[in-house]
């Protein structure tokens, strides 16, 4: 079958590919790269994940919660620097298309209306938080709250993302979409 064919090259390549997830450095430099994903848009947050944990599917935890505070990290490192450059920001790097898109029009109302909990559910949804982080900058959110409301949600996202990755081999052998060893 073509799709097993498929399947079976998927771990090799993880392997070679998340070769160093047994070194000491790999979660502090996931976590990096989730706060950068914070400025660079096109960082595969969830696949990083996922690729790290069938890598070494024990620490799928670790690597979960590394990821979670590096989203925080990155979060709050904007909106602070958001809020100190609010206007410079505004008139040098934004549009008046983005501003009256409908992710800052959502993000905007939330953020306004529920603060640290809008914060924490856009985290937590398939929604990109950047938008919303923009605005909690603006708005001069205490930072805590939004360390916190990304934490809360990025927690429940990318340890649940790590989790279902360490799984998802087991089940997939037991119908037959996975290689057995």
């Amino acid at each position: 079958d073509p799709r097993v064919s498929r399947i079976v090259r998927v771990p090799r390549w993880v392997r070679s590919s998340t070769r160093f997830a047994d070194r000491w450095w790999f979660p502090p430099l996931m976590a990096f790269l989730m706060a950068l994903d914070a400025y660079v848009l096109v960082i595969p947050n969830e696949s990083l994940i996922v690729l790290s944990v069938l890598a070494r599917p024990t620490k799928w935890f670790k690597f979960g919660a590394w990821a979670t505070f590096g989203s925080a990290v990155g979060a709050v490192s904007l909106a602070a620097l958001i809020s100190g450059q609010s206007a410079w920001i505004l008139h040098r790097f934004v549009n008046d298309q983005v501003t009256h898109s409908g992710a800052w029009q959502m993000a905007a109302r939330m953020i306004h209306e529920h603060g640290l909990w809008s914060l924490a559910l856009i985290s937590l949804s398939p929604f990109p938080q950047h938008a919303a982080v923009v605005f909690a900058g603006l708005n001069h959110m205490p930072l805590g709250q939004v360390f916190f409301g990304v934490i809360l949600g990025r927690v429940g996202k990318y340890i649940g993302v790590a989790w279902i990755a360490a799984k998802s081999p087991k089940a997939l052998k037991k119908i037959g979409l996975w290689p057995r060893a």
